[in-house]
């Protein structure tokens, strides 16, 4: 029971008014002719889930923050569209074998078109369901990438500045005879060689791909 306006009944009667016919002999017609004009606007909610859905799967990519809740909010859209065409569907079906006195032949087979429709409206949300969590996944693989990369900066930052720790905590030690401790030179030798030996290392991981962006002869052509 519908207190409020029913757009599929609605848009028969702006027909009738139009004066465009309706091939309906039969109540039980006229009912197939309100259950396909009726189903035939969730193509257009099902449309807008996959537009959304290619937005979460760009912001998956990069790893958005959005896209978690953006993912829950359709997920719900999706399933409250499904509870409302899975029930139709079985009425549909039930009309659609025939039996009943008042369906005739031909209103049978609308109920059976009806509900061949809307079978493709449940596969469509069946998969629009397991898109998103192909995106769920997609985000969670974007950050465990983010994370894994961060975790592999600081790691060879720290293998780099642990020798070099390691070298002024040597030369920092309160002992008289020190290599280079009377040269005049010698801070700065020892500064230049801790340069040298820590861009030595930075080279090394970075042949090792351990930092570094995918040089241009590996990007795909």
């Amino acid at each position: 029971i519908h207190e409020e306006d029913v757009p599929s009944t609605e848009t028969v009667i702006e027909r009738f008014d139009r004066g465009v016919g309706l091939a309906a002999h039969s109540p039980a017609g006229l009912v197939a002719h309100l259950a396909m004009v009726g189903s035939r606007r969730f193509p257009g909610l099902i449309d807008q889930v996959e537009n959304q859905l290619d937005m979460l799967e760009e912001l998956a990519m990069r790893a958005d923050p959005r896209a978690v809740t953006e993912v829950f909010a359709l997920r719900r859209d999706v399933i409250l569209l499904r509870r409302v065409v899975v029930p139709q569907r079985q009425i549909y079906d039930e009309l659609a074998e025939g039996g009943h006195p008042l369906v005739d032949e031909t209103s049978r087979r609308e109920f059976e078109r009806v509900a061949d429709y809307q079978a493709q409206i449940l596969e469509s949300l069946d998969a629009a369901r397991s898109l998103l969590g192909s995106v769920q996944e997609s985000y969670r693989g974007a950050i465990a990438d983010q994370t894994n990369d961060i975790v592999r900066v600081l790691t060879v930052f720290s293998a780099i500045l642990l020798p070099l720790t390691l070298i002024s905590g040597i030369f920092g030690m309160n002992f008289v005879e020190i290599p280079l401790a009377d040269d005049p030179m010698g801070f700065w030798i020892l500064v230049g060689a801790m340069a040298v030996f820590a861009l030595a290392l930075w080279i090394y991981f970075g042949r090792r791909r351990f930092v570094g962006a995918p040089r241009l002869r590996e990007l795909p052509r």
